[in-house]
């Protein structure tokens, strides 16, 4: 099977109109993996009736929805779980780091039609907070990603008509990094349209502080020096030393100025890559085909706080290493 990113759909479904019900289940496991929580799918079905048309394209990353993402929770033919619909069903493998303990969650929503999709969209939820109003409001952002994702896919998916074939699907996993007084969450998404034989994947990132329930930019977690040309230079060099990273980006007509590209715009928030933190350091991952070849992946590694002083800022660290 062809990685590809950005795969369209048959030419003859640009013409027809779009018009769509549904039916989704979502139905999520967790798995336990060297001390994070990763998200494992079981399963999904969704059902798009007589739909068609282009995909309005769902992106490359799951917490940075298209236009048709940002409008479908609004419109009035399709009813996509919101946040504090329904009851959230946990899994028996819970993780528990310190007094915190993390779950996986089910979506459900209300789409229908001919054609069957797996689609799959895993969220992370805390519990173990003292101020129950601070831990509601650090769900409602964890869950913020997988929302978005489950919309847009809906849109999507549900622009084919009968016949575009049935191997459509989407799936959002997460690995969830609880260090200090930090949460931070990565979503990892692999999706393929109906009919096409490629596959796009990307990756995103949510940081949020546990003891005020304040959401992290990725651009906040580093100094001044560390979003300059010569810090993100700096930045380069040391990813250019993780193993990973260092293997696909010496692919092929790929080399320093598609990491360095990578880089800034990971950290300026325009998508490509993700930061969480960990209670050692900083992980950095980047979507398929953004430093390298689309069959690496997404490609990720960590760097020490040691090896990132003057980069990251001083305060991270500290409420990543708090107890």
């Amino acid at each position: 099977m062809e990685d590809n990113v950005g795969a369209e759909p048959p030419a003859e479904l640009m013409a027809a109109r779009r018009s769509r019900r549904f039916r989704i289940i979502l139905i999520v496991q967790g798995v336990i993996v060297a001390g994070a929580v990763i998200s494992t799918v079981l399963a999904l079905t969704l059902r798009s009736s007589g739909d068609s048309g282009r995909p309005a394209g769902t992106g490359t990353t799951a917490s940075r929805p298209s236009a048709a993402e940002q409008s479908v929770a609004a419109s009035p033919t399709v009813a996509v779980a919101q946040p504090g619909v329904g009851v959230p069903t946990t899994t028996n493998l819970p993780t528990t780091f310190g007094s915190i303990v993390v779950t996986d969650q089910v979506l459900h929503a209300e789409p229908a039609s001919p054609l069957r999709y797996q689609i799959v969209v895993h969220y992370p939820a805390v519990s173990g907070l003292t101020d129950s109003a601070r831990q509601e409001q650090v769900n409602t952002q964890l869950r913020a990603p997988a929302d978005q994702a489950l919309a847009g896919f809906a849109a999507d998916f549900g622009q084919y008509p009968a016949g575009s074939g049935d191997n459509g699907f989407a799936t959002v996993n997460n690995e969830v990094q609880v260090a200090g007084k930090l949460i931070s969450t990565r979503f990892d998404t692999v999706f393929r349209f109906p009919g096409a034989g490629s596959l796009n994947q990307g990756t995103n990132a949510i940081t949020i502080r546990l003891d005020t329930a304040a959401p992290i930019a990725t651009s906040a977690m580093f100094t001044p020096d560390g979003l300059s040309d010569t810090g993100q230079r700096a930045l380069v060099l040391g990813l250019q030393s993780q193993p990973d990273i260092a293997e696909c980006n010496a692919s092929p007509g790929y080399g320093t100025k598609e990491l360095r590209a990578a880089v800034a715009s990971t950290l300026t928030g325009q998508g490509g890559g993700a930061v969480t933190v960990t209670k050692d350091g900083l992980k950095f991952s980047f979507a398929s085909g953004s430093i390298g070849p689309n069959s690496c992946g997404v490609v990720s590694g960590t760097m020490s706080f040691a090896s990132l002083a003057r980069i990251v800022d001083p305060g991270l660290v500290t409420l990543a290493t708090s107890a």
